[in-house]
């Protein structure tokens, strides 16, 4: 009669190591996964957001909700600059607009613990006084001037009809300072690229252009945040 032997020592070392190397291929591959689905996400949020756009443009002659920015050129993605006043897109929180908290923010934000720019992220919590979003409104300009810290100005769907309204692109990556205290503004998306809603309602996903490629951990001015959003525009 035979003897069964187990393994030896060098087998087990060598299963272990074929495991090791399968699970190393495949992390990768998995985590592309998952952030190509939080991608259509995001884009799904702004859709229906582009569509509550649309709503309340019929319901306001026209306009788009009035647009606001703090001291930072990029703090567009104010909802709540107080607790009595909801700005950007955070009109719809609002009666008769009101919507999912989830739709203001963007998943691949949601995944970076320190991202001030997630639901319930850091100095941001949902019920607080102040409040942002992962989808900044877009940086306006009017007869050659950048809208300016606390200032509303007035915009028309039918005037974005090509270009782009609200998207997950900031304008800064690794931020710290100002309002952010004990989080920071990151890129989204690992900084791939990102999703922009255009005024026809169309969603379209884009990698970096030549400026847009550019930001880093320094706010960038008005007229740069400008720029940024012309060439989003164009970007395919």
């Amino acid at each position: 009669m035979m003897r069964r032997h187990g393994f030896t020592l060098i087998e087990l070392l060598v299963v272990v190591s074929i495991i090791a190397l399968l699970i190393a291929i495949l992390l990768p591959s998995l985590d592309r996964a998952r952030e190509s689905a939080r991608r259509v996400q995001c884009g799904s949020h702004l859709r229906q957001l582009g569509a509550m756009c649309v709503v309340y443009s019929i319901d306001h002659h026209g306009q788009l909700p009035p647009a606001y920015r703090s001291g930072s050129a990029f703090t567009t993605y104010w909802l709540r600059n107080n607790a009595d006043s909801h700005v950007n897109l955070g009109v719809f929180i609002e009666s008769p607009y009101t919507i999912a908290p989830e739709l203001f923010y963007c998943p691949s934000q949601q995944i970076e613990d320190r991202s001030v720019l997630r639901l319930n992220g850091p100095n941001n919590p949902w019920s607080g006084p102040t409040l942002r979003s992962s989808f900044p409104t877009r940086m306006l300009i009017k007869d050659g001037v950048p809208m300016t810290n606390n200032k509303y100005i007035d915009w028309k769907l039918a005037d974005y009809e090509t270009r782009v309204i609200y998207s997950d692109f900031v304008g800064v990556d690794g931020y710290t300072g100002g309002g952010v205290i004990d989080g920071m503004i990151i890129a989204p998306h690992q900084r791939e690229g990102f999703n922009r809603l255009f005024g026809d309602g169309s969603v379209r996903w884009s990698g970096y252009g030549p400026l847009t490629s550019l930001i880093n951990d320094t706010a960038a001015t008005a007229l740069q945040q400008v720029a940024f959003y012309e060439e989003m525009d164009r970007l395919p």
